[in-house]
C-alpha cells in the first residue's frame, strides 16, 4: 500500500489545487492558467456536491503528471464499496442543501462496473504525498487533505506496515481525512491542505491572498469552497522549491457551473 507517496517530479514547477468538488468547468479555465508541463497535485475532495465529479476524475486518471491525494469524499465511495463501511463522516447528513457521495454513483447511470474500476483506481491514490527535494533547512513539504503533523505520518505509516487493514487502520484513516483540529508540534514540515472551507473570520486568514497561513504551526488551507455559488472560487497555489510563502504564487478561479448553492463568504 504506497499511501505515503514521495514523487519526484524532475524540474517541473509544482501546483497544488484545493477542493474542487465536481467542478469540471471551473477546473478546466483553472488548469488553461497553468503551464502546460507542470506538475499538479490535487488535495482531495474532487468528487461530489459539484456536477461533474466523474469528468474530473477521468481527467486526472489520464494525465501522468497529475496526482491525487485522497479526501473524506473519495473515501467513503471507496469504503462503501470495497470494504462494505458507509460510516464515513462527509459532514452532509444533517444538511440537505449539501449532496455526499451519491453524486459520484449516480453520474455513472448504473454503469456499476464502470464504477467499481474508477474506485479501485481512487484506492490506489495516496492519502499523504512528499515531494522530493521540497524542503529547505527547517521543514519539509506535506500535501494531505486535512491538517497532519509528523506524528500523525509516522502512526500511519506504522499501520501501513502492518499491512493489514482491520478496525484500527479504518478509524485511523477516516480520521486522517476528517481532521479540523490543527496537531500541535509541528515544526519540521510545511503542511498544505484543504478540507476545511476558509472563515474569513479565522484569526489566520490572509486577506490579500484569500487563504488561511498558520505561521506558528505551518499550515496553508486553500480550501475557497469553490462549489457554493458563482461568488466563490477555486485556488491554486505554485510552491517553490525554499517553501518560503513570499515565493509562492496564488491562481484563482471564479465558479463556472450552473448548479451551485449558497455562499459561504457573507459580508
Amino acid at each position: 500500500m504506497n499511501y505515503i507517496k514521495k514523487i519526484d517530479i524532475k524540474n517541473k514547477k509544482l501546483f497544488v489545487i484545493g477542493d474542487v468538488h465536481g467542478c469540471y468547468n471551473t477546473l478546466e479555465k483553472m488548469i488553461s492558467k497553468i503551464p502546460k508541463s507542470s506538475f499538479i497535485v490535487f488535495l482531495g475532495d474532487i468528487i461530489d456536491k459539484g456536477p461533474n465529479s466523474r469528468k474530473i476524475l477521468n481527467l486526472i486518471r489520464n494525465n501522468e503528471n497529475y496526482q491525487l491525494l485522497l479526501g473524506n469524499h473519495e473515501l467513503r465511495v471507496i469504503y462503501k464499496y470495497l470494504f462494505s463501511d458507509d460510516n464515513i463522516n462527509t459532514k452532509n447528513k444533517k444538511n440537505k442543501n449539501k449532496k455526499n457521495g451519491i453524486d459520484l454513483e449516480e453520474e455513472y447511470n448504473n454503469e456499476q462496473t464502470i464504477l467499481l474500476e474508477d474506485i479501485k483506481w481512487l484506492n490506489d491514490q495516496p492519502r499523504i504525498v512528499f515531494i522530493k527535494d521540497f524542503k529547505n533547512d527547517e521543514k519539509e513539504l506535506v500535501l494531505s487533505h486535512t491538517m497532519i503533523n509528523r506524528e500523525i505520518i509516522n502512526n500511519y505509516k506504522d499501520l501501513i506496515n502492518n499491512n493489514k487493514i482491520d478496525k484500527e487502520y479504518i478509524e485511523f484513516e477516516k480520521n486522517l481525512v476528517n481532521n479540523r483540529i490543527p496537531p500541535n508540534n509541528n515544526d519540521d514540515i510545511l503542511n498544505i491542505h484543504g478540507h476545511i472551507v476558509i472563515n474569513k473570520h479565522d484569526n489566520n486568514y490572509d486577506k490579500n491572498n484569500k487563504i488561511i497561513f498558520n505561521k506558528k504551526l505551518n499550515y496553508i488551507n486553500i480550501d475557497t469552497g469553490v462549489f457554493y455559488n458563482s461568488k466563490n472560487f477555486l485556488t491554486c497555489l505554485e510552491v517553490r522549491k525554499s517553501l518560503e510563502f513570499n515565493d509562492m504564487k496564488f491562481i484563482y478561479m471564479i465558479n463556472k457551473e450552473k448548479n451551485t448553492k449558497i455562499s459561504i463568504f457573507k459580508k
